[in-house]
């Protein structure tokens, strides 16, 4: 009965979504997020404590972070009576200690502020063993885009910037062109997906045989820019190709054999070098006469 109990709870594990998906391999980081601040008295205690659980959301949807949570923060706080951490206002010292006390890796500060619908929170990030800042970004709130979506890309700039990526898929009508992003050949058509750090890029497309296509491309994050590619052949390429494929569609019609023209044949060359030799002989035989003519007159 037992073994078979244990057998049951064992298969209910193994499918449960959970096991189903296994953790993402490489190094995990714990991060605390310190109690935020305000920049101003327009920035209320209400607001304050979204942008501190916006900010935790957007951390935690990364896949190498364990956030520390709030309030297993604040009972270690408390339990250490260490008041003053509750309050670091972006001091290092503070924020070391913070990260120090609850067995964090980094430890995140931010300050809000803003009025209405537009809020800007500013973020950095603390290396708690190096006791220093590593960087700093800005979470910009304005309602054009989600949130979520704003919170994880602010996220990704602060804690992984390599990831602060798009995507540049390209389609092109020809095989073998050279594409040059911001001057560095990165591919050869046809290419897979391009990954871009967010922001303008300058596209050039190039192939001996072809125009050059040239164009500004805008990534966005986590977005997908698709860009139709068609390159021109020059004038001269084009005009070659069609006199060709006109020349052979006429030998194919002929049945692979063309007439020689009349200028070309054997009678019309011959009789052109008969005529030729015709006429440099009349010219020898009268400059002769006119020279024993001449010989005749002087003689006394």
């Amino acid at each position: 009965m037992k073994t078979w109990l244990a057998a049951a709870v064992v298969a209910l594990v193994a499918a449960s979504p959970a096991a189903a998906q296994p953790k993402p391999g490489g190094p995990r980081h714990r991060i605390v997020i310190a109690p935020l601040a305000t920049l101003g008295a327009e920035s209320k205690s209400a607001d304050v404590r979204s942008a501190q659980r916006l900010v935790a959301r957007g951390l935690a949807s990364l896949a190498s972070v364990d956030l520390i949570e709030g309030n297993a923060m604040l009972d270690a706080i408390k339990r250490a009576k260490r008041p003053e951490l509750r309050a670091c206002d972006g001091e290092l010292t503070c924020l070391v200690a913070l990260g120090q006390l609850v067995g964090a890796d980094y430890a995140v500060f931010g300050e809000v502020g803003g009025l209405g619908n537009a809020q800007v929170i500013y973020l950095k990030l603390v290396d708690v063993k190096a006791a220093r800042e590593v960087r700093s970004t800005v979470l910009e709130l304005d309602g054009t885009r989600a949130a979520d979506v704003e919170a994880r890309a602010a996220a990704t700039r602060l804690f992984a910037p390599g990831r602060y990526v798009g995507q540049l898929v390209l389609a092109s009508n020809v095989e073998g062109a050279s594409v040059y992003v911001n001057g560095e050949l990165i591919a050869r058509t046809p290419a897979r997906p391009l990954s871009l750090p967010v922001g303008s890029h300058a596209l050039r497309v190039t192939h001996p045989e072809y125009r050059d296509f040239v164009r500004f491309v805008e990534i966005g994050f986590a977005g997908r820019e698709e860009v139709a590619v068609q390159l021109m052949p020059y004038d001269a390429v084009s005009g070659d190709i069609r006199r060709t494929g006109q020349g052979d569609l006429a030998a194919a019609g002929a049945g692979g054999y063309q007439p020689t023209p009349w200028y070309r044949r054997w009678y019309t060359v011959a009789g052109g070098a008969a005529v030729l030799l015709l006429t440099s002989a009349l010219v020898v035989g009268i400059a002769s006469d006119r020279i024993d003519f001449d010989r005749e007159r002087e003689a006394p």
